[in-house]
This record gives C-alpha cells, structure tokens and sequence, in this order.
C-alpha cells in the first residue's frame, strides 16, 4: 500500500509529521498539488481522505 499526502503542512505539527512519515514504509509527502491538477491526482487512487481541523466536521448528529 502506498499512502500519499497533499497539502500544506501546518507549523506546529511540520516537524512531527515529517519525522513520522520517515518511519511508515510506503507514506510520501507530494507536496502542495499545483492548482487545477486535481482531477488527474485523484485518478491515480483508489481512496482518497479528505482531513479536517473543524472538530464537528465529518458528525452531522452532534
């Protein structure tokens, strides 16, 4: 399984997330994807996973 990341990565959690990505075989960081590519990215995947920072995001019950 190969498990690729796109995006900005936060400050406060760079660091972390940089050094944990080096111990999970098959995890990469690609960066931030170049405007209007997403269509192409998505179709290179099977899955994609849409993260979120808003705590109620993804809930709609609470």
């Amino acid at each position: 399984m190969t498990c690729d990341f796109f995006g900005p990565i936060h400050d406060e959690v760079r660091d972390e997330f940089l050094s944990s990505l080096k111990l999970i075989p098959g995890a990469r960081y690609c960066g931030v994807a170049e405007a209007g590519t997403g269509p192409q990215l998505i179709a290179n995947y099977d899955v994609l996973v849409l993260p979120t920072y808003f705590e109620t995001e993804g809930h709609p019950v609470f």
